[in-house]
C-alpha cells in the first residue's frame, strides 16, 4: 500500500529520469516532496522525502554534496534527485558510491524538466495513497467494531482479524501456555503470528 521510490520511477513523468545510484533503496517509503535550493538544506529534511534539487548551493563543493547524502540517511529520506547537468556538471563518482552504500537512491532529472512536473504528479501520488489508507483503516475499524459488538468473544475477533491480515495467524492469549520457548521460536520461524 505505501507509495515508494520504485512506484515513483514508474510513472509516466518520470520516464526520463535516471537511477545512478542506490538501487537497494527502492523500496523505501515516499511520504512527502521538496524542493531546496539553500546552502543549509540539511537543516531541513524530513523523514520519507523525496528530494529534489539542482545543487546550485553545493555545485562545487563535493563534501557538501556527501553530507547532503548522509543527512538523508540521518533523517531516513528516501531519495535525493538532481539536475546534475544545470550546475554541477557531471556526477561526481563519490556520491553514486555513496548512495550505493547507503542505499539511497540517486536520480538524475533531465534539466528542462520544471519541478512542477514532478512535484504535482508525486503529491497526487501520496495524497491518492494516504487516502486509500484511511479508507482501509476505516472498513477494519467498522468490520472488528461490528465482530467486537455482535459476537463478544475473542475466538471471533481471532478470526476477523485473520481474514484481514492475510496470513497471518492470530492466537489467543493461554493458546501456547505450556510451550517451551524453543517451540514458540521455531513456530514463530513457520508462521507469521499476532498474540492476543
Amino acid at each position: 500500500m505505501s507509495f515508494t521510490v520504485r512506484k515513483a520511477l514508474q510513472m509516466d513523468h518520470m520516464k526520463d529520469a535516471e537511477l545512478i545510484g542506490g538501487s537497494g533503496g527502492l523500496d523505501r517509503i515516499i511520504s512527502c516532496v521538496d524542493i531546496s535550493e539553500t546552502p543549509d538544506l540539511y537543516e531541513w529534511l524530513r523523514p520519507n522525502e523525496f528530494l529534489i534539487t539542482t545543487g546550485y548551493s553545493i555545485r562545487d563543493n563535493l563534501e557538501s554534496q556527501m553530507k547532503l547524502l548522509r543527512s538523508l540517511l540521518q533523517t531516513q529520506g528516501a531519495v535525493l534527485a538532481v539536475k546534475f547537468g544545470r550546475f554541477i556538471g557531471s556526477i561526481p563518482q563519490e556520491l553514486v558510491d555513496l548512495s550505493d552504500e547507503f542505499d539511497i537512491p540517486l536520480i538524475s532529472l533531465s534539466d528542462n524538466l520544471p519541478f512542477i512536473d514532478i512535484t504535482y504528479p508525486l503529491m497526487q501520488c501520496i495524497v491518492n495513497n494516504q487516502a486509500r489508507q484511511l479508507e482501509y483503516s476505516e472498513k477494519i475499524y467498522k468490520m472488528l467494531t461490528k465482530v467486537a459488538l455482535e459476537t463478544n468473544n475473542l475466538e471471533s475477533i481471532s478470526s476477523a482479524l485473520e481474514s484481514i491480515l492475510d496470513g497471518i495467524k492470530v492466537i489467543q492469549h493461554g493458546a501456547l501456555d505450556g510451550m517451551t520457548r524453543e517451540a514458540l521460536k521455531i513456530l514463530n520461524r513457520r508462521n507469521r503470528i499476532v498474540y492476543l
